[in-house]
């Protein structure tokens, strides 16, 4: 028998398509055994993952509800002297999981990862693995509510992956990395399991190069049977080029994983070396005050769904880092490949929790529901998004939630834990959430490091706006004395208008409200406010059209259709008259 902790490669099997797919709009799979090896799935088809269900044919497009995979895992992947994993990287919204059979993991909440240990349930021969997911709304899920905006697309979303590691490896990497001086000072922690049957000692060695050298250290390591522990490391780097907007510079921190001197696994991770602050009522970055100039982005593209090829990806992101913006704010976390392309090409990005309308005012009367289990699959989500994505310098803002009814005891309550559990988990980001209007009675923003407000004025917050001439008397000067008053009552902090927008319908113009002049003239309206009010910046709703669920409630003063024509591009990327004008309003041409 090789012993416990033999060497095996690090391995990445993506277990793309065809997987077999059945509906179950009935919910009667489970009843009927269809995670059961005998099940015929003959009648099954064969689908793309990863994918949304709801391109698998015009028929699916915008279906809540219940559909099962399955695909076999040939015996030649199976490495039984190894500790093997599945990674899903995102199964939207509740999936359950079984494999042979039997089920082995349960999981909530679609925009983040989850993984099983394979090895712990393997059988003979290939091996079975099915998948029911379901993405139909739940006030008891996040985002919290039934009224979501976005589509929820369903099913398997991003790869899923066969991971094959030693059975003590490195689960997790993660890097600090703290100006000092003209050099750094790097804190480097490593996460390792030991699924052997006895305790394991040995090594962790952890290295970075710069400007031409290499910083080398190593560390004892420990880790009792089938358990798990942290090892930290430091090293510091004389000489370091900040990562900034204009000059993204990334290094790279290698660690491995030593018994003797049998190497049995190897992790790395990039990271920047950047600061991010709040002094006052600016936003400072590597010690330089900058203004926010962002849009609101979801990850959707025409024809994608949420799941998009990278390329595609790149080039949406470097539209948007062209037009002059420098931020971008997402509901909830997107797929990784966001954040590695805008580490490398210099775009900071709000993340925030996808807790959203939860007990929103405007929804009328709070119904009854168990509010404190919401809060702690919030905080649950939190932990998993810090834990993703903490090593990414372009990241800057975490966020707790999105208009929501935080003006209450239990919504103030609930946004000081997410606040206090952030700053326990990563203390070097900004934290705060989102509040539609006024904030003066948002409490917690005390324990927040600035203020977001998303300000509609002339079209959601006061009367309604139908022509450019009403723009100054509806639009900007209430902006504008809703910033100064806010100004006023939280002066110690930078204040952000962290949504603002209208519609525009592309190729339709005129002095009528979805024109793409009238869109033009509201952003102008509402930048020149920012600018006047003095706040730290605006983040325009938003980037690109976007598609409605099929049962969101859409009428006056929005636009009465499935989708949302707020965008400076459209769903499929064309560019509006908006673009162009917002790009002169950010690079000062024609000011």
């Amino acid at each position: 028998m090789p012993p416990p902790t033999r060497r095996a490669k690090r391995r990445r099997l993506v277990l793309d398509g065809p997987w077999k797919f059945q509906l179950d709009a009935d919910d009667r799979g489970e009843k009927l055994g269809w995670y059961t090896t005998r099940q015929d799935r003959s009648g099954w088809a064969a689908v793309p993952v990863p994918g949304p269900w709801d391109l698998y044919d015009k028929a699916y497009w915008g279906y809540e509800g219940i559909g099962w995979y399955a695909i076999q895992v040939a015996r030649a992947a199976i490495n039984r002297a190894a500790h093997q994993r599945l990674v899903f990287h995102s199964v939207h919204n509740h999936a359950k999981v079984w494999v042979n059979g039997r089920l082995v993991a349960e999981h909530l909440g679609g925009y983040l990862p989850f993984e099983i240990d394979l090895s712990a349930h393997l059988g003979k021969g290939s091996q079975l693995i099915v998948i029911r997911a379901d993405n139909r709304p739940r006030t008891e899920w996040l985002p919290g509510t039934k009224t979501i905006e976005w589509v929820q697309y369903g099913g398997i979303l991003q790869p899923v992956e066969l991971v094959t590691t030693s059975k003590v490896h490195i689960a997790a990497f993660f890097v600090n990395a703290v100006p000092a001086g003209r050099g750094a000072t790097v804190s480097l922690e490593a996460e390792i399991h030991n699924r052997s049957r006895r305790r394991w000692a040995g090594t962790l060695e952890v290295s970075i190069s710069a400007n031409g050298k290499t910083q080398r250290t190593r560390v004892a390591a420990e880790c009792r049977s089938a358990g798990v522990s942290k090892v930290m490391a430091e090293l510091e780097l004389e000489r370091v080029t900040r990562w900034s907007l204009d000059e993204p510079h990334l290094y790279r921190a290698h660690a491995r994983l030593l018994e003797g001197r049998a190497v049995l696994d190897r992790s790395d991770a990039r990271f920047g070396v950047r600061t991010i602050e709040a002094r006052g009522s600016r936003i400072l970055l590597n010690g330089k005050p900058i203004q926010i100039r962002g849009f609101c982005r979801y990850d959707e593209v025409a024809g994608f769904g949420t799941t998009v090829p990278e390329p595609v990806i790149r080039k949406d992101l470097l539209s948007i880092k062209r037009s002059g913006a420098n931020l971008i704010r997402v509901h909830y976390p997107p797929s990784p490949v966001h954040h590695r392309i805008m580490d490398e090409i210099g775009l900071l990005l709000m993340q925030e929790i996808p807790f959203n309308w939860w007990r929103a005012p405007w929804h009328g009367p709070a119904r009854k529901q168990n509010d404190q289990l919401i809060i702690q699959r919030a905080e649950q989500a939190l932990e998993h998004m810090v834990r993703r994505d903490r090593n990414h310098p372009c990241l800057v803002i975490w966020s707790m939630c999105n208009e929501s009814q935080t003006a209450d005891r239990l919504g103030i309550s609930a946004m000081r834990r997410l606040i206090r559990r952030t700053r326990e988990l990563d203390a070097t980001r900004l934290v705060s959430f989102v509040v539609a209007g006024s904030g003066v009675p948002h409490l917690a923003f005390d324990q927040a490091d600035l203020v977001c407000e998303n300000l509609y004025y002339g079209l959601f917050h006061s009367k309604l706006v139908e022509s450019i001439g009403g723009m100054r008397q509806g639009v900007y000067a209430p902006t504008l004395k809703e910033l100064r008053r806010a100004r006023r009552h939280f002066g110690s902090k930078p204040l952000l208008v962290s949504e603002f927008g209208a519609h525009g319908m592309r190729g339709l113009f005129g002095d009528q409200r979805f024109s793409e002049d009238f869109q033009v003239a509201y952003l102008e309206a509402v930048w020149r406010a920012i600018q006047r009010g003095r706040a730290a910046g605006g983040i325009v709703w938003a980037w690109a059209d976007y598609y409605h669920r099929r049962n969101f409630i859409s009428g006056p003063p929005t636009f009465p259709t499935a989708f949302g024509p707020y965008g400076v591009v459209t769903v499929d990327r064309k560019p509006k008259r908006a673009l162009t004008r917002l790009s002169e309003l950010w690079k000062g041409k024609h000011a």
